[in-house]
């Protein structure tokens, strides 16, 4: 019983030691950041850098007006349910 109870303590601590090793050997390469560079502290942190973004400048385009109204009509008001009147000049009106 003896041999069976530091066998299971044996096992126990080389689990323990093994995973100890794994996390050392582990830790600098996780923390390389790009590109799998190396470095000498696991705490280390690749700074972020910020890339300046110019705004955009919307440019509307200037569009001519295909339809002109006439001078001589000039709404003044327009009530809610106003219906504007159609000419239909020509056409036996």
């Amino acid at each position: 019983m003896n041999t069976l109870r530091s066998s299971k303590a044996l096992a126990v601590f080389g689990v323990l030691a093994v995973a100890l090793a794994v996390t050392l050997v582990a830790a600098p390469s996780a923390d390389a950041g790009c590109h799998g560079y190396r470095y000498h502290h696991a705490t280390y942190r690749v700074p972020i850098v910020k890339h300046y973004v110019a705004p955009v400048k919307v440019v509307t385009p200037v569009y001519t007006p295909t339809y002109v109204a006439p001078t001589w009509y000039t709404p003044t008001y327009i009530a809610p349910n106003y219906v504007a009147p159609t000419f239909n000049y020509g056409y036996g009106w």
